[in-house]
């Protein structure tokens, strides 16, 4: 598993608590290529109201992923913006 926590030289944007809450683990991680890779655990979630399977936790996943490739491929003084902010 690749470090991307603060004291590796990175600032992920999404809060390591959603990571852990989540089960979502970095595999890969490559700052140069802005290449990431992530997985995160679908079988046991479900729909706390109708008890059926779910995707929607997907999100938190896309999201995760698609905002540390996004901080890798600006520089450290520019600030990305998310895309539940630019779609408004």
């Amino acid at each position: 598993m690749t470090d991307v926590s603060r004291e590796a030289g990175h600032d992920i944007e999404t809060p390591i608590h959603l990571l852990r809450r989540f089960g979502i683990e970095v595999l890969i991680a490559h700052r140069k290529s802005a290449v990431v890779e992530m997985r995160m655990p679908l079988a046991d979630m479900g729909n706390p109201f109708t008890n059926l399977p779910t995707v929607g936790p997907l999100g938190v996943l896309i999201d995760a992923v698609s905002g540390l490739s996004n901080r890798f491929r600006h520089r450290d003084t520019e600030w990305t913006v998310s895309t539940e902010l630019a779609s408004n």
